[in-house]
């Protein structure tokens, strides 16, 4: 027979154990509540792109510069919500400058 030390401890353990998974299933019901509550605030996605949201997450989106790589001192939309989202977007220049063509005057 195993002395009675050790079945208390294993009995501890079951018991920890199981206040752990129940602390987990509480802060995993917690962000289902939170990221449904996000949900609910945001606009419908088809505006998400007029009003410059994230297409992944439909975060608000920010102008940052790249920083390395082949596109170094060029400026993107970012999301807010990096590094949990990597949406990223072009920024889309506008149709045409006002003031005329693009060809030289004569």
């Amino acid at each position: 027979m195993a002395p009675r030390h050790r079945r208390s401890f294993f009995a501890l353990v079951k018991l920890s154990g199981r206040k752990e998974a129940k602390k987990e299933a509480e802060r995993k019901s917690a962000e289902t509540d939170r990221l449904e509550a996000i949900e609910r605030a945001k606009p419908p996605k088809e505006l998400w792109d007029a009003l410059s949201l994230c297409l992944l997450c439909g975060s608000p989106m920010v102008t940052r510069t790249a920083k390395t790589g082949r596109n170094r001192g060029k400026q993107f939309l970012g999301c807010t919500s990096y590094p949990r989202c990597l949406g990223t977007r072009k920024i889309v220049k506008g149709a045409s400058k006002p003031g005329g063509s693009h060809s030289k005057p004569s």
